[in-house]
């Protein structure tokens, strides 16, 4: 095999470097489209134009306009106490830059900036680092083959390249850890280790850190594999080491900085996690107690920063905010099914690699783009939506099962022996922790704001891996080395076992998952109450009811809710997954909470909302 590559060497080459090409042609038709395509701004993008002072055109400042992107933003006075610096910052910038000298003239015309420019900007900085890592992996033909398919059918993806023409954070973080991990990888198999490549690293791992701060262990876990890659050069252990120490302390210096000033994004991102994603995963009482906090904090489960029910969460619960992350997880690994619960429902909540919620298209109303608009706009996320729920949650989480398998494997081996673990191992190891660090971040960081979103690059590491972890058992059904052997049995027992836990969890927890969207406040305290909302699982729902306390059950039907089944596509009940119904205020006194439950296909009833009646 290794001669039949070296005989084609030429040949390869010549067919990776087509596909990156073929790559930036399709990310070039995007970013250039008539009229502008790219994500619309739900917000968000105000934090990078308070930095610029790059507004959108003829829309207020700070509107959120999430029906379309705009297509032109204007030059005014930046915002420092609204800024929150990340690397697209940068990346807008040199869009800024450039949009400024590409000709036009006139007051009005130098004032206001095509967003196409942001876009090109990003195109420039992928295509730098898509040439870089072709040249760095030109002696490895099959490595370089893999980076032009990863070029033209992932990165060019436009699930991704939406990104470009927006001001959010994920393209770069996407390019950064691309980056880093096409350099860890080159460590990996190459004889020698250059200066020069342990700065790609740093420059990588510098952009990732500062792309956001969900981000912020990504870094400290790519350099553990740096560090591991570069075992096999003594000369190189110690600086490597001191160097890479120092670029993640700044990260997290600068990360930690930015969150103490910007104490309302801390306060929203705690109030999701701790209210919206891990009470209603468990018992509230119970986790509120365990989490030394008020009793009454119990009252607000199931709210969020965005929906507070009428509220002020943190008048009424102050130490919320001094809630650690940390002593969440430990909590939520005590009881597994209370970590289960909240990871899967992210999950399920995730599995749309486009955000549905989001217009696509200048001047459309919720358009979404496809090759049916342009043949190079073809998008992997269809494949992925046609995926059962359930087996996208089983494939997910299983994957998750190689990080012990792998770490196991280390431990085990014979003392002194070299690992038996070529570049596609380390590809499908480092994606492995890329999507579990990703996924537990974004949870535990702001809960199910977004989580589709802020997921985004843990979903880049998982197609990825489950693109490579068939084709890698394929070469190794017959090559079991006797010195690792009691190693790789053990590891594989671990995998399987993961594999099994991730079968039964997904199948039986109740993970039904919804909001009571009227009344958005409080609740009323005469005449008659409409009840609206929306409820979904991963299985037909059979029926939904509000209750009053533990008191009679009354029915709510169903109904269309807009937009739902363009946010979650992969689930079948999502075109009528709305609910509706109506009761008498009167009905309400006497009691402490109106919750409202869903009958899961397993004819569990699953509570999916409860307001305080006051």
């Amino acid at each position: 095999m290794r001669d039949l590559i070296h005989e084609r060497r030429g040949l390869i080459r010549v067919l990776a470097l087509g596909l990156v090409v073929f790559g930036l042609l399709r990310i070039a038709s995007l970013v250039l489209a008539e009229p502008v395509v790219g994500f619309a701004n739900q917000y968000d993008m105000h934090r990078s134009s308070a930095c610029l002072g790059l507004w959108p055109d003829a829309v207020p400042i700070g509107m959120a306009t999430p029906a379309a992107p705009q297509p032109h933003y204007r030059r005014s006075a930046a915002r420092p106490a609204e800024c929150y610096p990340s690397s697209q910052v940068a990346v807008a910038w040199l869009g800024m830059q450039a949009g400024q000298f590409s000709g036009t003239t006139g007051e009005d015309a130098a004032a206001r900036i095509s967003l196409h420019w942001i876009g090109v900007a990003g195109l420039l900085c992928w295509m730098l680092a898509a040439l870089l890592i072709a040249w760095m992996f030109w002696s490895q033909p099959l490595l370089l083959l893999g980076h032009g398919v990863c070029s033209a059918l992932l990165i060019a993806d436009p699930f991704n390249t939406l990104y470009l023409n927006a001001l959010y954070t994920e393209f770069p973080a996407v390019l950064a850890a691309y980056g880093a991990v096409a350099v860890i990888v080159s460590l990996w198999v190459q004889v020698t280790a250059p200066a020069w490549r342990l700065l790609a690293l740093v420059l990588c791992l510098l952009i990732l850190g500062a792309s956001r701060v969900q981000h912020l262990a990504l870094p400290i876990m790519l350099s553990v594999f740096a560090l591991l890659a570069l075992m096999r050069h003594p000369e190189w252990r110690r600086r490597s080491a001191l160097v890479l120490l120092a670029c993640c302390t700044l990260i997290v210096l600068a990360q930690v900085s930015q969150q103490w000033r910007f104490a309302p994004i801390a306060r929203a991102n705690i109030a999701d996690t701790v209210l919206g994603a891990a009470m209603p995963a468990a018992d509230p009482e119970r986790l509120t107690q365990a989490l030394g906090l008020p009793a009454g904090c119990a009252e607000h489960a199931y709210a969020t920063w965005y929906r507070q029910h009428g509220v002020d969460v943190f008048a009424e619960c102050p130490q919320l905010a001094e809630v650690s992350r940390l002593r969440l997880l430990v909590l939520s690994l005590r009881d597994p099914e209370i970590i289960a619960r909240m990871l899967l429902r992210g999950l399920l909540m995730s599995q749309h690699l486009r955000l549905g919620y989001l217009g696509e298209r200048a001047g459309g109303d919720f358009i979404s783009i496809g090759p049916r608009d342009h043949p190079l706009w073809f998008s992997v996320a269809g494949a992925v939506n046609a995926l059962p729920a359930t087996v996208f949650l089983i494939a997910s989480c299983a994957a998750l099962g190689l990080i012990p398998a792998f770490w196991l494997f280390l431990i085990w081996r014979r003392p002194g022996a070299s690992a038996p673990m070529g570049a596609d191992s380390l590809v499908i190891t480092v994606c492995a922790h890329l999507f579990a660090l990703t996924l537990l971040s974004s949870v535990f960081g702001d809960g199910y704001s977004e989580v589709g979103r802020h997921l985004h690059l843990g979903l880049n590491a998982l197609l990825v891996l489950w693109v490579l972890l068939p084709l890698w058992l394929w070469r190794r059904r017959a090559r079991w080395r006797t010195p690792w052997l009691g190693a790789q049995i053990a590891s594989a027992l671990v995998l399987t076992a993961c594999s099994l836990m991730a079968v039964v969890a997904s199948l039986r927890l109740p993970l039904a998952f919804g909001v009571l969207g009227m009344p958005a406040q409080a609740l009323p305290s005469t005449g008659m109450i409409e009840l609206r909302g929306w409820a979904l699982d991963r299985f037909a729902i059979q029926r939904l009811y509000a209750q009053i306390d533990d008191g009679a059950e009354l029915p709510l039907a169903r109904s269309p809710h807009p937009r739902l089944d363009e946010v979650f596509p992969y689930l079948e009940e999502a075109a009528l997954g709305g609910f509706h119904g109506s009761l008498d205020a009167a009905q309400l006194r006497g009691g402490d909470y109106l919750q409202i439950f869903a009958v899961d296909a397993g004819g569990r009833p699953v509570l999916i909302e409860r307001r305080r009646i006051r």
